[in-house]
């Protein structure tokens, strides 16, 4: 577990290294959230971006339509060591079924839910860390043919990830970890699929059916190490202070 430097031996690393901490001035998320298409309006106080503890989200592409993003709340997560994960929940709470396969579907296929994408750059805001970690979680249920699929794409780390609940009813978080190289800006490309189809195991096929899907959330968060240049700069500090005892 990494743990934060005290204030005093910070600041020595900071005066040693000749960083300091971003004053860039940012609109902190709310502990209650905000919808997506809050922070999605240009002309609003987000204009795509917020912040969330040391840092920046900036919401770079969307195309799930203004009624689905009116619906997503984006909430921040921060765990008790924020080292080890700091992100935001999209909340949804929605719930599809085989009724809703007689709807206009806002898939753009023959089954019923929503698919969107979700592009955005995460920014480390205090140049003495590095995001080294990212954390996919998905907390929902499935049940017949119907599933939620979450992919992403960590860009320029040559790592993905993907998430799938299927036959599955518990309503327990499924999560992922994926380790990279660490990095202070970071570009992230998520695909959110959440489908329900007719009972002949095609989309939109008809008969009795009982298929369901329930999305509650989807989580992001990012875990971090100091950053490379700081552990240089903590090794060149400890090796002063070593000396110095001589």
């Amino acid at each position: 577990m990494h743990r934060v430097p005290s204030a005093r031996l910070a600041a020595a690393v900071v005066l040693a290294s000749g960083a300091a901490l971003s004053t860039q001035a940012q609109v902190v998320l709310p502990d209650n959230g905000t919808s997506l298409w809050q922070i999605l309006d240009n002309n609003g106080p987000y204009a795509g971006s917020f912040q969330v503890g040391d840092k920046l989200f900036d919401f770079t592409g969307y195309d799930g339509g203004n009624h689905l993003a009116d619906q997503i709340t984006i909430k921040p997560v921060i765990f008790d060591n924020p080292l080890d994960g700091i992100g935001f929940d999209i909340v949804m709470n929605l719930t599809f079924d085989t009724d809703d396969l007689q709807n206009p579907s806002q898939r753009g296929d023959d089954g019923a839910g929503v698919k969107f994408n979700l592009d955005y750059t995460v920014t480390v805001l205090d140049p003495t860390l590095a995001i080294n970690c990212a954390l996919l979680g998905v907390k929902g249920t499935a049940s017949g043919n119907a599933h939620i699929s979450v992919s992403e794409d960590y860009v320029g780390t040559g790592v993905m990830d993907w998430l799938m609940i299927q036959d599955d009813a518990s309503g327990n978080e499924v999560t992922s970890t994926k380790m990279f190289d660490p990095v202070t800006t970071l570009d992230v490309n998520k695909h959110v699929d959440i489908f329900v189809g007719g009972d002949d195991d095609r989309p939109g096929g008809g008969g009795d059916d009982t298929s369901s899907v329930h999305i509650e959330y989807i989580r992001q968060t990012f875990s971090q190490i100091p950053s490379p240049g700081t552990a240089v700069v903590f090794g060149a500090f400890g090796l002063a202070a070593s000396r110095r005892r001589r």
